[in-house]
């Protein structure tokens, strides 16, 4: 960036650069004086854009501030493909419609965009509808993974109009605070909920028509340099016109191709082509639509299966710091859901840990042995790749290195052999892993859902959230329901691609496909979902020790009985006859309270029963919960220092979500 060109207009500081993280060329347009540091800060904080957050401009912004090139007319008319706008420091102005409208209106107009690098979790737009003008009106709308943060009024005109931009210090005028309704709405079709209300706006990105389609872009340029490379017939210059036009996708005219070829990939082909004459006899030489489907498919999923990995690793380092600092707490624990001993909260903790942990090894197995299907052909046999290298064997499995090295794969991650397709076992086997997340977070779910039964601890609750619409008082776990419902789902879901492995018939069928686009993207939907609400969860459980306390003196008694009958016994006691006394004993005051509902009077009856000799100060002694809880603390400590600390020291983290609830 030390060789930027920064020129100073009318209207303040004006550059051009590439982005790399939209891979697009852009132009920055900055009001009065603001210093060339700043600009570069701007720039470079755009070039290291989240996927979450290049999600969001690639919805909400495709064609950012096209009226200001003048060919506003041309681009809506798509006689005009300009390179997009990014402007900072000022607002775009809408009509006098309701917000919703504005918004609505501006978002599909796709007008303008800009950036608060302060904050490098929200893109903010300042929307203005180039069809109405109004030098008085204008909306600012803050995003953050796809989710209106806040809608605010700004009164005054463009900062080329007036020369600065203010929001409205009006709070009757902040149409939306910070909601969490995606824009815009669908309100007469089926939408999928794992958009609407449940999973990261990065991960659906991952599943959509921009990655994937922009994917079997990148890997028609991958098999055409090889194939350059490896001296076909394929020029340098092909390979760059290809290259240039990734994400340029006129989905459009593949769509009107699709409708009269009936074959998504042939149209695509042919879109591709439109933008590319020169290239356009040579892309997708010599292979199959298997080449850009399946490997297009799994490294989607190994993009998917990173995205996972970081927001288990969010919840294991939040469950981490939970169990450190709740190591030394006293509490009961069950067996048949029935006070068996003690345990302590920090060391329950660990058993959810130590299940995640399993997960995360089942994880990075399937991610490391992740392999490209490579360029096998019809029936994977190579057939036609052996023809355009005259039977050159060994430049075919180079091919097939190259473009694996240039997808991000080692130069062996290719399967050896295949049919048309790759074993639809790997479907099966990384959807198990996600069924492993699932169970491991129903489990964790169940236990918060009962703990908050009894009080004793909860999921966060945010003050103005409603447990009830009928019971005001009440506190409902409604997001550790929910992570059931989804682990439920998900569970299931793997029964779609162990059946779908199991009826390949030879080489291929096509009766994988439709079951496939769904059952895997939505298993990964599903999983992020229940992830994003761990997170949540694990980043804000409340603890109550008195309640804990409480539950634990109403049971220690009886689980203190065997230390009672065993200082008996040392001090000359039948140990035989110490038990019969006990046990009659404890049957009594179990029947005080559950037939009388009267308190656990267990320790008295010991007191004054002199076959035990022992006072009431020595028995209250005795009753002290910490010494019940085993290696509890120990254990926590062994277990966070040698499985938990080493995986998080090596391991990123996932960005916070923000959740609909």
């Amino acid at each position: 960036m030390d060789d930027l060109e920064i020129v100073r207009t009318k209207r303040g500081s004006e550059c051009s650069f590439f982005c790399p993280a939209l891979g697009m060329e852009m132009k920055l347009l900055a009001q009065g004086e603001i210093s060339d540091d700043y600009i570069r800060k701007c720039i470079s904080y755009l070039n290291n854009l989240s996927g979450a957050m290049k999600a969001d401009i690639c919805r909400y912004a495709k064609a950012f501030c096209i009226w200001l090139s003048g060919e506003y007319e041309k681009a809506k008319n798509g006689q005009s493909n300009y390179s997009p706008y990014l402007v900072g420091d000022a607002f775009l102005q809408v009509s006098e419609e309701t917000p919703e409208q504005d918004i609505l209106r501006c978002l599909e107009l796709n007008t303008l965009c800009i950036y608060e690098p302060e904050d490098e979790n929200i893109i903010t737009f300042l929307l203005w509808n180039p069809d109405v003008w109004n030098d008085e009106h204008g909306l600012t709308v803050s995003i953050r993974n796809g989710k209106i943060l806040y809608v605010g009024e700004c009164d005054y005109a463009p900062y080329w109009v007036k020369g600065y931009f203010s929001p409205c210090k009006d709070e009757t005028k902040n149409f939306v605070n910070r909601s969490e309704r995606s824009f815009p709405m669908n309100t007469n079709s089926y939408e999928s909920p794992f958009c609407t209300r449940y999973a990261s706006r990065e991960m659906q990105y991952l599943f959509s028509a921009d990655k994937k389609f922009t994917t079997w872009r990148r890997l028609w340029v991958a098999l055409a340099r090889a194939e350059h490379e490896l001296g076909l017939n394929v020029t340098a210059e092909q390979v760059a016109e290809l290259e240039a036009h990734i994400t340029d996708i006129d989905y459009e005219a593949a769509a009107k191709r699709e409708r009269e070829c009936r074959h998504d990939v042939m149209s695509h082909v042919y879109a591709y082509g439109l933008v590319c004459p020169n290239a356009k006899g040579i892309i997708h030489l010599g292979a199959t639509s298997c080449y850009v489907g399946d490997n297009t498919d799994i490294i989607i999923m190994r993009d998917a299966l990173r995205l996972v990995r970081k927001k288990l690793i969010s919840v294991l380092r939040n469950l981490a710091k939970f169990a450190e600092e709740w190591k030394a707490q006293p509490c009961l624990a069950y067996t048949h859901c029935q006070p068996a001993q003690l345990t302590t909260v920090g060391k329950r903790a660990t058993l959810w840990m130590n299940e995640l942990l399993l997960d995360l090894e089942a994880l990075d197995f399937e991610l490391g042995r992740m392999k490209l299907l490579g360029s096998k052909g019809t029936t994977g046999t190579q057939a036609s790749f052996m023809e355009l290298f005259n039977g050159d064997g060994a430049k075919i499995r180079e091919m097939e290195r190259k473009i694996a090295v240039e997808m991000g794969f080692a130069p062996d991650a290719v399967v050896p052999v295949s049919g048309q397709t790759y074993s639809r076992k790997v479907d099966a086997q990384v959807l198990n892993v996600l069924s492993g997340i699932a169970q491991s977070a129903m489990k964790f779910a169940n236990d918060m859902r009962l703990l908050q039964s009894f009080k004793e601890m909860e999921e966060p609750f945010e003050s103005g959230q409603i447990g009830s619409s009928a019971m005001a008082y009440k506190r409902n776990p409604m997001r550790c329901e929910r992570i059931t419902a989804l682990a439920r789902y998900l569970i299931t879901d793997t029964l779609n691609p162990a059946f779908t492995a199991g009826t390949q018939w030879f080489e291929r069928t096509l009766d994988d496909s439709a079951n496939k686009r769904i059952a895997v993207a939505e298993g990964f939907l599903a999983a992020d979902a229940i992830l994003n609400i761990m997170m949540n969860v694990t980043s804000g459980m409340v603890v109550y020790p008195a309640v804990i306390r409480q539950r634990v003196m109403a049971e220690l008694p009886f689980m203190a009985t065997e230390n009672v009958i065993m200082d008996a016994a040392a001090r000359g006691g039948d140990r035989q006859e110490l038990h019969e006394h006990i046990r009659v004993h404890s049957m009594a005051a179990g029947a005080e309270v559950k037939q009388k509902g009267l308190k656990n009077d267990l320790c008295e009856r010991i007191v004054n029963d002199p076959i035990f000799g022992v006072t009431a100060d020595e028995l209250n002694a005795r009753l002290d919960p910490a010494n019940y809880t085993g290696r509890s603390v120990q254990q926590v400590e062994e277990f966070l220092a040698e499985c938990v600390n080493p995986v998080l020291a090596d391991s990123e983290s996932a960005d916070e979500v923000e959740l609909t609830v």
